[in-house]
């Protein structure tokens, strides 16, 4: 469903028309997570959603109080796609918009769609699982290497205080 503009609601810090933010934090959200997203004009390639793109404000976007983004289309794994024609961030609403991709109902696939936004997060927990026992394992053995060091200490008395020497 292509629309003309999208105005950008969501954003947390405050940037005014006169601001000097340089950079806004677009953040390119779908309902189900997982679709692809390119570019509407080239259909350049740009990842999967859940996205953040950082794009800089020129001089004229700050005049203008808005930045224009180039034409997205998101399209999940059962064909099924949303898109804008361009999106308009408005600046004096924050630097850290949002933009919904929500999947049209009316398209049949919706459960697998679901089924695959499911196994991606299961997928990112699972590789936040391994990078954890990753460094866990490291952790570990950098406690080994300290313990395994041998370590010979001696105790004397010297009148009524005891000295203990490592090494």
């Amino acid at each position: 469903m292509p629309k003309a503009y999208k105005a950008i609601a969501l954003g947390f810090a405050s940037v005014t028309l006169s601001g000097c933010a340089d950079t806004i934090h677009v953040t390119l959200n779908c309902d189900p997570i997982g679709a692809s997203l390119h570019e509407a004009e080239t259909n350049r390639n740009l990842g999967v959603c859940p996205k953040t793109f950082d794009y800089a404000v020129t001089e004229q976007d700050r005049q203008n109080g808005y930045v224009t983004l180039k034409g997205i289309t998101a399209t999940w794994v059962s064909g099924a796609s949303a898109s804008y024609s361009s999106i308009r961030a408005v600046l004096k609403l924050g630097d850290t918009p949002q933009v919904e991709f929500d999947r049209p109902r009316s398209v049949p696939g919706y459960d697998v769609d679901a089924n695959y936004a499911l196994n991606v997060q299961r997928n990112a927990i699972l590789a936040q699982q391994a990078q954890a026992a990753i460094e866990a394992n490291n952790l570990t053995k950098s406690l080994t290497v300290i313990n395994a060091r041998p370590t010979s200490c001696t105790t004397t008395q010297i009148g009524n205080m005891l000295q203990t020497n490592c090494h």
